[in-house]
């Protein structure tokens, strides 16, 4: 890696590198930093999204000793040791079983993955589910390898390493269901849903939604955002009929 720099910009270049990210956030900061456009034009889904919560309170910190830390960090330089010279591209394929279980029609997991309904948004943001299972599996079946003699052997994804990377995956697409779940793509959409769940119990009528955005927004334009929301049953409509024309009342699901 290089690095170069000019008057108050710091520029940075990577060679015959590849680059991993890992960053800690809270949802509220990821919501504000994320545009809509960075979840659909598949920046998102190159992310793997985790929301983790503090199970206890450790006022000392863990009880790991100095030790454990170093026996670890040792036993994870004999790993990356072993698989050095391994073509990770060429040589990581699968077993029989595995493959069974990965291409297998009507429950396979790649199809299982590929298939899977989801609402709004989120169908952008989980939109490499099977490369990510596979890329899991991967480090799995690495961490995994044993080097046969001197020569680097093919390495194996098994059915535990793909069953291991799938239950991972669904822990990382329940967090994004969580975070961007009830995000549509559609900025009126998402105006009105917002609003509505202020409301709460109380909802708003269609002609409060229709005056919320003032002459901004084209009617056919809420129009089609009442009804992608309640196709996607993330809002429901009550109809009174009175005097006159029936009266509508939403409200957030």
């Amino acid at each position: 890696m290089t690095r170069s720099s000019s008057p108050g910009k710091l520029k940075l270049k990577a060679t015959g590198a590849h680059i991993s990210i890992i960053g800690h956030i809270t949802p509220r900061e990821l919501a504000g930093c994320m545009t809509e456009t960075d979840k659909a034009n598949g920046f998102a889904n190159r992310f793997l999204f985790a929301v983790g919560r503090r199970s206890k309170l450790l006022p000392f910190g863990g009880d790991m000793t100095d030790s454990q830390v170093r026996e670890l960090g040792d036993e994870l330089h004999e790993i990356v040791a072993r698989v050095d010279d391994v073509n990770v591209p060429d040589q990581v394929t699968m077993t029989d079983a595995a493959r069974e279980l990965w291409g297998r029609q009507g429950d396979g997991l790649y199809g299982l993955l590929k298939t899977k309904a989801r609402p709004g948004m989120l169908e952008a943001i989980c939109g490499r589910a099977t490369p990510q299972v596979i890329r899991i599996a991967s480090i799995y079946a690495l961490l995994d390898y044993e080097r046969g003699g001197l020569q680097a052997q093919a390495v194996k994804r098994d059915v535990d390493h793909l069953k291991a990377a799938a239950a991972i995956w669904n822990y990382c697409e329940d967090s994004a269901a969580y975070l961007f779940g009830n995000s549509t793509g559609n900025q009126t959409a998402d105006t009105i849903l917002d609003a509505l769940k202020t409301r709460g119990r109380q909802g708003m009528t269609r002609t409060e939604i229709y005056n919320m955005f003032g002459r901004h927004t084209h009617g056919g334009a809420i129009q089609d955002a009442l009804a992608e929301l309640l196709k996607l049953g993330l809002v429901r409509m009550e109809s009174k009929r009175g005097s006159g024309r029936p009266l509508e009342t939403w409200f957030a699901v």
